[in-house]
């Protein structure tokens, strides 16, 4: 592997002037009525598949630029889409002016790159939200699990204010591959809270991928990928400086946080840096207080991106995300009287990507991507008055990445890559008698590794005259699974001594080496009907082989004994999805109706006899349903929204319901854009009652919550600007229960009214 990554690495830089060319085009991107500059617009010249954002002052180029034909396609939240036909020959340069015309409608109009390209979100055939930079300054969110819980099909399951993570389609986390700028967050404990290592201030825009796509992202994406994309930085002509101070208050749990972020760039290079710090005491709830649900935490994170030369670029990247006295209220799930939480939680990413654009007529771009993480995990628990409970982990991933992207025609464009990643654990848990100090030592995991390999190719075609754009994809995966053997319990210190081959001592897993391979593809379509209304029709064969924790899970914590199982199939699953779209000056409808067929599903089975539960494999299962989205403008600044969902679980070799699994839910809403400086949006969160549970779970009764947002305009005062940001969460202070939530006694109770403020100001 690192053969191969130096070969092409030699073969990039000895190709530098190869393919030189001379065509360029600038433009400025501004708003038709009020003619101001439009700042971070997506562009994208179409074939070639090159894409920026406008600066501050709406300014955009390409440079060195081959001869042809090209679409130029300029999208922006608020904005109609703009697409200009654009024709370079020898030595031309051409600059442009685009007004854009504000819109209501925006569901259509937003540009994602879910696929590994840039695309409207209307023209890709694969079921996909998108939640904007935007969204998340207006609302009130702890993790990024919070953000997405809004979106149609996704829906949050939370071990804790702070520690949460989501849901898709029915789906849990081991069936989502969760990516931060391309880079796997690979973690997992029976306590989960992969979502809650990436900060909010840092994050630019998230895609969430709704149903099996292994094909590009490899195993574990049987459900669904979300995609954290952090900030990114421009270019300038000059040397140019800017910054922001953000800053925040929650009263539902007296959270206080604020971030500062600067950037500098030139011509050839820019540089960013944020820093964020959070703190927040336990919340309240309608019921009275949640014990051990406060947490802190901060951030520092940075970008440097450098252009050796034309169309070459190094983007180098930092994140260093800690959190610490992080409570978890539910710790019931361990004993009835248990408490426990974070005393620390870390997160540090360092990536490096080398990218060349524009190489030749036919190989439109190539990268090369290398990273690596580590997540630190320390859980402190107190299953009663006599003991300590210490369970600590290491995990290290690393991952490189070789992708290129072909122009095999004018309407043929070909994805090709290579892409592999290993992650390590290493832990331990301590148990510690508080009466006399003496020690046990044990393995909840064996110390292991999981690799791998995967081989990956997508190709789409266009058919404009027939309205018919069809893609396709498949992957090729190598994965490895290597354990030590472990015993229990490891050693014990009695007295201060340490005891390496204690009484009663057993292999728990034995030390093993096993392998998978597997075939992933899918085969998506998306017909215009007309002009404004499409079909697509989507199905995949996905793959997943059973994580570390699933293999060799050891939880004994007071409570419930929760094993693995060295001897899990790999999960296969086949799914189709099925789906319309409207998209009209003040009408968006977006609507999917899927079916997911699974064989060997992961699950935990209760065995009532020794009242434990072990990872077993489902014969077969089935889940199916629907999800929807809609915006509608009966006048010009006032927007009626909705989305909803509803997912059905099925055991269909037992014959019983699948767990955790959201019922039926709304959301409903209206934003209006009447006065001249202030934004209004009004919504209800409706939930049904779940009452189709598997064995074990809570039924939960419906409810209904209203919320309501406020964001201000932007506020220039040439020296800098301001916008402001409000809100009230629950406002009648509703009691209720998240169904995901109880799954396991947790959280009995939500939030309840919260107000908070927030602002930003640029400068």
């Amino acid at each position: 592997m690192k053969k191969l990554l130096f070969v092409l690495l030699v073969v990039f830089l000895s190709g530098v002037n190869s393919f030189s060319q001379s065509n360029e085009l600038k433009g400025v991107i501004i708003d038709k009525e009020t003619q101001q500059p439009l700042f971070s617009a997506n562009v994208t010249l179409s074939e070639p598949q090159l894409f920026t954002t406008s600066d501050k002052k709406g300014k955009f180029e390409f440079k060195n630029l081959t001869d042809g034909n090209f679409t130029l396609i300029i999208s922006y939240v608020g904005y109609h889409t703009e697409k200009i036909k654009v024709n370079f020959n020898e030595n031309s340069k051409q600059e442009i002016i685009i007004e854009m015309s504000p819109t209501s409608i925006s569901l259509g109009e937003v540009t994602v790159s879910s696929s590994k390209t840039e695309k409207l979100i209307k023209d890709v055939p694969i079921p996909i939200e998108v939640v904007s930079q935007d969204k998340i300054l207006q609302k009130f969110a702890i993790s990024t699990s919070d953000i997405l819980t809004d979106e149609a099909g996704v829906s949050v399951a939370k071990d804790g204010t702070w520690g949460s993570h989501v849901n898709i389609r029915g789906m849990k986390r081991d069936n989502i591959v969760i990516l931060v700028d391309g880079n796997r967050v690979e973690t997992a404990t029976n306590i989960a809270a992969g979502l809650s290592l990436v900060d909010l201030n840092d994050i630019k825009r998230i895609e969430i991928v709704k149903g099996g796509n292994s094909s590009l992202y490899g195993t574990g994406a049987t459900g669904g990928v979300v995609i954290i994309f952090t900030s990114s930085y421009n270019y300038q002509d000059s040397f140019k400086f800017n910054g922001s101070l953000t800053s925040g208050y929650s009263s539902v749990n007296d959270l206080k946080s604020g971030n500062i972020s600067l950037n500098a760039s030139s011509s050839k290079w820019y540089f960013g840096l944020s820093g964020s710090m959070r703190e927040a005491k336990n919340t309240r709830t309608p019921d009275g207080i949640l014990e051990n649900s406060q947490f802190s935490d901060n951030n520092i994170s940075g970008k440097f991106g450098y252009k050796p030369f034309d169309n070459h670029e190094v983007i180098l990247s930092y994140q260093n995300f800690h959190a610490n006295d992080v409570g978890i209220p539910g710790a019931s799930v361990f004993a009835p009287s248990a408490s426990a939480r974070y005393p620390t939680e870390d997160r540090q990413l360092y990536s490096f990507e080398y990218k060349i654009g524009n190489l030749s007529n036919l190989l439109s771009n190539i990268s090369v991507k290398l990273f690596h993480q580590y997540i630190g995990r320390n859980v402190e628990i107190l299953p009663n008055a006599n003991v300590i409970m210490n369970p600590k982990a290491d995990h290290y991933i690393y991952g490189s990445q070789i992708q290129s992207n072909w122009i095999l025609s004018k309407n043929n464009f070909l994805i090709f890559g290579l892409d592999a990643w290993q992650r390590e654990y290493d832990g331990i848990r301590l148990r510690t008698i508080k009466a006399n100090g003496n020690v046990t030592a044990e393995l909840p995991i064996p110390n292991a590794t999981f690799r791998s390999i995967g081989l990956y190719a997508q190709d789409e075609l266009t058919f404009e005259d027939a309205g018919l754009r069809f893609l396709v994809g498949g992957r090729f995966d190598l994965i490895n699974v290597k354990n030590e053997e472990a015993l229990n319990p490891l050693y014990t210190i009695t007295g201060g001594v340490k005891n390496d081959n204690p009484p009663g001592q057993a292999v728990l897993y034995e030390a093993n080496n096993v392998s998978d391979h597997s075939f992933s593809g899918n085969i998506g379509l998306i017909y215009s009907i007309t002009k404004n209304l499409s079909a697509s029709f989507n199905a995949s064969h996905s793959f997943r082989s059973p994580g570390l924790e699933e293999r060799f899970q050891y939880i004994q914590l007071g409570g419930y004994t929760y094993w693995g199982n060295p001897n899990l199939e790999p999960e296969i699953g086949n799914s189709f999805d099925f789906g319309l779209k409207f998209n009209a000056d003040d009408f968006y409808f977006a609507g999917n109706v899927f079916t997911n067929y699974f064989t060997n599903l992961v699950v935990d089975q209760f065995n009532a006899v020794e009242n434990n539960y072990y990872k077993t494999n489902i014969g077969k299962a089935r889940l199916y349903g629907f999800d929807l989205s809609l915006e509608y403008s009966p006048v010009r600044k006032l927007v009626l929204y909705s989305n909803a969902a509803l997912v059905i679980g099925e055991d269909t070799y037992n014959n019983k319901y699948l767990p955790e699994i959201a019922p039926f839910n709304t959301r409903l809403g209206v934003k209006i854009n009447s006065l001249e400086y202030v934004n209004f949006d009004i919504s209800s969160t409706i939930f049904a009652a779940q009452n189709k549970v598997s064995d074990g779970e809570l039924t939960t009764p419906g409810y209904a919550v209203l919320n309501f947002y406020l964001s201000s305009k932007v506020f220039d005062f040439n020296f800098a600007d301001l916008q402001l940001f409000a809100g009230v969460e629950n406002i009648f202070d509703r009691s209720y229960r998240n169904h995901l939530s109880t799954f396991r006694g947790i959280i009995k109770s939500e939030p309840g009214r919260n107000v908070f403020v927030k602002m930003k100001i640029g400068f």
